[in-house]
């Protein structure tokens, strides 16, 4: 029995080179350009939208016929390389941790083609307001296709203004200076990092024409964090032990060999 993943994958790599994952968490340095590996091994035709820091990059996505591997090293609506950039925030508050939390966060969802041979009206499985449209512009970046999906919306943002008034007049009524209640905190800083625009890029695409199902057929994630938060993961692992990667069996955090079968962790 074969091994091989029968799914779309994608992976993160440096200079085309693999990066080591724990929990489907990347480690990386500040400044880093990196690229998305994107595999397709089944023998559909697939179209991957790509989703960074928790937001779409673009309406378009990359195609991928049987077969192909793409590592994609740019933002497809602009020639910008991807870079991960680290900053430090201040405090541990739980509103924070919030913030920070999609920071990193890279999402990839995959699609098979519509091969349906006529136009046939499907349910309309995009409904945030009951209205889609879909577009069929499709482009390639080096031989491999990408295409554009659109799903229009018109759900609006409310911003609060009562909180900013609260506030407000609870420092002005308050008879111990608001400085000095932040002077007496402990403040903690935190690295974080977010995937920003880099170097210019000379990878191109071009346009094709294809269809494909709204509907996924696989969803990768990966989360990259900064170097300095590697060794608190570590420490973490370690202390839940270690499992052996042939038989599965639990060993000790300091053990260097399985003790069931001898394979070396």
């Amino acid at each position: 029995m074969s091994n091989t993943t029968t799914m779309p994958m994608a992976y993160v790599t440096v200079n085309k080179g693999r990066k080591k994952m724990k929990n489907e968490v990347v480690f990386m340095d500040n400044g880093t350009e990196f690229e998305i590996e994107l595999f397709n091994p089944t023998q559909n035709t697939v179209l991957s939208k790509i989703s960074i820091n928790n937001k779409l990059i673009s309406y378009s996505g990359i195609v991928l016929r049987p077969g192909e591997r793409v590592f994609l090293e740019r933002y497809l609506d602009n020639p910008s390389r991807f870079k991960f950039e680290t900053y430090s925030v201040n405090g541990n508050a739980e509103e924070i941790k919030e913030a920070i939390e999609k920071n990193g966060l890279i999402k990839v969802e995959f699609y098979n083609e519509d091969t349906t041979p006529l136009y046939t009206p499907q349910p309309n499985l995009w409904k945030p307001n009951g209205v889609r449209t879909f577009t069929d512009n499709w482009s390639s970046i080096g031989g491999q296709d990408y295409g554009t999906m659109y799903c229009s919306t018109s759900i609006g943002t409310t911003y609060n203004t009562g909180l900013n008034t609260t506030l407000t007049s609870s420092i002005a009524g308050s008879n111990e200076p608001f400085c000095s209640k932040v002077k007496k905190r402990s403040v903690k800083s935190t690295e974080t990092g977010r995937i920003e625009q880099g170097s210019h890029s000379e990878q191109s695409f071009q346009t094709v024409s294809k269809k494909f199902y709204p509907y996924t057929t696989n969803v990768v994630e990966y989360h990259i964090k900064p170097t300095s938060q590697m060794s608190i993961e570590v420490k973490d692992i370690n202390k839940m032990g270690k499992y052996c990667t042939k038989c599965g069996r639990k060993g000790k955090p300091t053990d260097n060999f399985c003790a069931g079968c001898g394979n070396r962790y």
